[in-house]
């Protein structure tokens, strides 16, 4: 059987593999540290084709017996083709941005495009934009002329489109630019996927701008990839069937909740049902720390703990297609209730209160340390979750519920 892989320096989220495997491929990942090890890759490796990502997009150029005509006119090369001992590059992410805009609603067309980053992606961008027929495009450099401090005297800006790779994990909460001070949006698209929202799309969600992420794209432009590999047209539903199977077995399932609302054994049941890794954040900090989480509070003190769940939090958040159990005050921090949003689809696990457990709990000793808790945090609980489940019964069937529950919002 064909072997394919996707390069780049560092791939620990890549979703390439599960994208090509779906469509029938045996695929990998290949880390390339340099430029020459890239070079040595292109001369003598044993795939059939490859697909190139960040940051070797411009640089395989020079490296390959030939560029098809938009590749080169784009400066840069995402799919690799081998055929008779040749290399061959293309550019499929034209097609696959040029998609995710339409998707999104994003018209480029007579609108100034404020683009941000000067790589592969960039230049992608770029070509797209004047194939669309803007009006303007400006790029954004960290050291150039237009840079980020001087990017905002172009607020006639249409649509920003970002092709950095701020926002990424593991700094999810970071954002390369501030929309609000773009008056004019209409549009805003970033190349991240991984996080699913990002920072910077979350501000275009709150300014009611059209947006989207780079996962539509990633779908798009795997399928136009495939249809090189083999040469063949494949059916133009199979971008929207992968892109919905992706988002279905990638999002995670992050439980929130009152301390002893039963967060842990529905969300280890849940995991079990749907086949995916389960994660309590509790057990890891004690795990990290060596000692159950009482001593830690009585040792180190809450302040102490709450960085240790904070820094556990961002990392497990960066997984895709987790159950992942919070701690009952995980919710307090706003970057915990960021990091839990970013790839999380977020379930508030809710019992009464005369129903919770209290043995082992340091903050919640009794009836009255929890309704003083539960006030405090109900209307945070409430503002996270797109949905919440009952569990006064602890009947593990509300796994169950929830996977329905789940998998017909990511379905609609």
């Amino acid at each position: 059987m064909e072997k394919y892989c996707v390069i780049g320096k560092k791939l620990p989220h890549t979703l390439s593999p599960f994208l090509y495997k779906d469509m029938g491929f045996d695929y990998g990942v290949r880390e390339l540290i340099d430029e020459t090890e890239l070079k040595s890759f292109v001369l003598n490796n044993p795939f059939s084709g490859y697909n190139v990502t960040i940051p070797y997009k411009k640089a395989i150029i020079s490296l390959l017996d030939s560029v098809d005509d938009t590749a080169r006119k784009v400066g840069a090369v995402n799919t690799v083709v081998k055929k008779d001992g040749k290399s061959f590059g293309y550019n499929t992410d034209i097609e696959g941005m040029r998609q995710a805009f339409k998707k999104a609603g994003i018209s480029i067309w007579g609108k100034n495009v404020l683009i941000l980053g000067t790589g592969g992606t960039s230049a992608t961008a770029e070509y797209l934009s004047r194939l669309e027929a803007a009006a303007s495009i400006v790029k954004v450099s960290r050291e150039g002329v237009i840079n980020y401090n001087n990017c905002y005297e172009y607020n006639c800006t249409d649509i920003i489109i970002n092709t950095t790779p701020v926002g990424m994990f593991p700094f999810p909460n970071e954002s390369p630019i501030e929309l609000k001070r773009f008056p004019r949006l209409s549009g805003v698209y970033d190349a991240v996927y991984n996080p699913i929202k990002t920072k910077l799309k979350e501000e275009a969600d709150k300014l009611n701008i059209p947006s989207a992420n780079g996962l539509y794209m990633l779908v798009a432009q795997a399928k136009k990839a495939a249809e090189l590999y083999l040469e063949k047209v494949l059916p133009d539903t199979l971008t929207e069937d992968l892109f919905e199977k992706t988002l279905l077995n990638h999002t995670n399932l992050v439980l929130i909740g009152m301390p002893g609302s039963g967060k842990t054994t529905i969300g280890r049941e849940l995991a079990r049902i749907m086949n995916r890794p389960f994660v309590d954040i509790d057990t890891e900090i004690e795990k990290k720390e060596g000692m159950k989480i009482p001593d830690l509070f009585q040792l180190r003190g809450e302040t102490y703990f709450r960085q240790i769940e904070s820094q556990l939090l961002n990392q497990f958040c960066s997984n895709l297609g987790y159950v992942i159990a919070t701690g009952g005050g995980a919710v307090l921090r706003e970057d915990n209730r960021d990091s839990i949003r970013r790839n999380g689809y977020v379930v508030w696990i809710r019992r009464d209160i005369s129903n919770l457990e209290t043995e082992g709990r340091p903050l919640s000793k009794d009836i009255s340390s929890l309704r003083k808790i539960e006030s405090d945090r109900i209307h945070i609980y409430a503002d996270m979750s797109d949905v919440s489940v009952y569990n006064n019964s602890m009947d593990l069937k509300i796994a169950e519920e929830i996977k329905e529950i789940y998998e017909n919002d990511i379905s609609h």
